[in-house]
């Protein structure tokens, strides 16, 4: 049995439809399709992940010679995985990329107007009223404060 029909059987035999494989793997559709109909290989991650889920090993996926069923793989702990992965590999890298482009221009923009606001609320020192107080004048002319700061 080939590699398309153990992972068509497989998937089947856990009761899985093609749609919700793709869903549990972060994949599209079609390359579940691709896969089980042999015009596209797994990547090395993907077939790692498959024959977790199935409880086979990976040389009973890829050898061709073994037909019986399979004897399960010994369990192994799952593999903590960046939140990013699963959009980076049902998306690919390039729109990743996009996308943190796209974030960065906000973050520069809005670090930008931030700086701007806080220069318009300066006052220079120069521009300050000054009042010179005599012997018979008070502090009636204003006073200045820092409580907006």
């Amino acid at each position: 049995m080939n590699l398309p029909k153990k992972l068509s059987f497989l998937r089947k035999e856990k009761g899985l439809s093609q749609e919700n494989l793709a869903d549990e793997m972060n994949v599209s559709r079609q390359a579940v399709s691709k896969w089980e109909s042999g015009n596209v290989m797994p990547s090395l991650d993907n077939l790692i992940y498959l024959s977790k889920l199935y409880g086979v090993t990976i040389d009973f996926l890829i050898d061709d010679s073994q037909n019986l069923p399979p004897e399960p793989a010994p369990p192994e702990s799952p593999r903590e995985e960046h939140p990013a992965f699963p959009f980076i590999r049902k998306y690919g890298w390039p729109t990743a990329f996009v996308l943190a482009l796209i974030v960065t221009f906000i973050l520069v923009i809005c670090i930008l107007r931030i700086q701007c606001q806080a220069d318009d609320r300066t006052i220079p020192m120069q521009n300050l009223p000054t009042y010179i107080v005599g012997a018979d004048e008070e502090y009636s002319k204003g006073t200045f404060s820092l409580d907006g700061f």
